[in-house]
This record gives C-alpha cells, structure tokens and sequence, in this order.
C-alpha cells in the first residue's frame, strides 16, 4: 500500500513490500521509501542515502550518494530475518539529519511497532576513511562498537575495522539524528560505513554486491547474533 507523503515540496512514497522480490525494482527508482519485513525479529536495518549506480549526488542540499548501501541492508536484514527501510534517490533534506519528525524515511522508522536494535547502513568514498569498515554509535548511549567491531574483526580479520570507542574514525555519526532518536528510545543504534567496493560491483553487474560485501554482510550477521 503507497501513502504519498509531502515534504519539503517533494512527494515521497512509503511503499511496503509484502513479496522482497519486488525491491530489486524499487531500490533503482527516486524518491521513494522502501519497506519490507524480511521475518519477525525486532530489528530495523536502514539506509537513508542509498542510490542506485550513476547517481553521484542525491537530496537538497546536495551531498553525495551512498550507491549500493540499499543493496546492502536488504541483504543484512534478509540474513536477520529484520524490517528493512531504505530512502531511495532521496531528493529533499537530508533523511536521517534531519530533526523533528524527520520526513519520510523517519516516519517509516520509527512510526511502526518498537524494535530493539538498529544498523544503519551507509557509504564512505574510496580512501576518504583509513578503514574498510566504520562503525559509529554518533550520541547513542547503547550501541557498543567496540564489542561489535572486535566479533565483526574475529570473522573478517583480512578487512580493516575502525570502531568509535576504540580507534580515531572519520565518519563519527554526531549529526545522526535517527541514532539519537533511537538513544532517547533505549534503543542499541549503529552507523555502519562501507568502502565502495564492499558494495558495489564493478561493470557489467553494477547494481549487484560483490563477493567480498556478501561476505561482510553474513559475518555481520553471525557477529550481531552471537
């Protein structure tokens, strides 16, 4: 069921997938935000800057795309069998900095039944991090990095892992609003950053995660379960 949803002049959609195959479709169109529940458990796996590939510059202001971090988090919330929210193409504010109520991608977060953990997936450009991977907790009082990095690092040890708390990261989620929200909820949030080429496939499959982000994806899996 679509519910158009106004916001900063641009019509936005909440979609909710009952059948998961219909999102390969949606995560290549703009403006929409795509929900689906992979299962049961009470965990929320998100990106709010997802694009598909070519897309160099999404929202308003303009910032760059996290292309494939879609991709991404269906993968991860179909291994936890969790709800998915991805903003797709986003072009008004900034999805998750945005206070208040925070617009569309927001809404489908956290107008639903409460959840107990949150990852949120993003993208850092080529050599824009000393890591392969980041892990960031912005203001959240409940999200342990340093734990969830060491499990992640024990799985992947040949993929280098930054973790707030732990090493000096770039990418710091203080301007997370949706990891702020989810602290003032009691809610355990994570900011997970991603190398292009953990999740991007090079052409001629470029909306596709290479074999290596698949790999990262179910280490994560088994780290968050363990």
């Amino acid at each position: 069921m679509r519910h158009p949803v106004a916001w900063a002049e641009a019509a936005v959609e909440i979609h909710t997938f009952a059948d998961p195959d219909a999102l390969d479709d949606a995560l290549l169109r703009t403006g929409l935000v795509a929900v689906c529940a992979f299962g049961a458990r009470p965990w929320t796996i998100c990106a709010p800057h997802h694009a598909r590939s070519g897309v160099s510059m999404i929202c308003d202001p303009p910032r760059v795309a996290d292309n494939g971090a879609g991709l991404v988090a269906a993968r991860l919330a179909h291994a936890l069998g969790a709800r998915l929210v991805v903003a797709c193409d986003p072009t008004g504010p900034d999805p998750n900095k945005a206070a208040g109520e925070g617009g569309p991608y927001q809404q489908a977060l956290f107008d639903a039944d409460p959840f107990e953990l949150l990852i949120e997936v993003h993208g850092m450009g080529a050599s824009s991090s000393p890591f392969d991977v980041e892990l960031a907790r912005g203001h959240n009082r409940y999200a342990d990095c340093v734990q969830l990095g060491a499990k992640l690092q024990a799985r992947l040890p040949s993929i280098s892992i930054g973790r707030q708390g732990a090493e000096r990261i770039r990418f710091t989620a203080r301007s997370n609003h949706v990891l702020t929200r989810c602290d003032a909820r009691g809610v355990a949030a994570y900011q997970l950053e991603l190398e292009p080429w953990l999740r991007l496939e090079a052409a001629p499959a470029p909306d596709q995660i290479p074999a290596r982000g698949v790999r990262l994806i179910d280490a994560l899996a088994e780290a968050l379960q363990d």
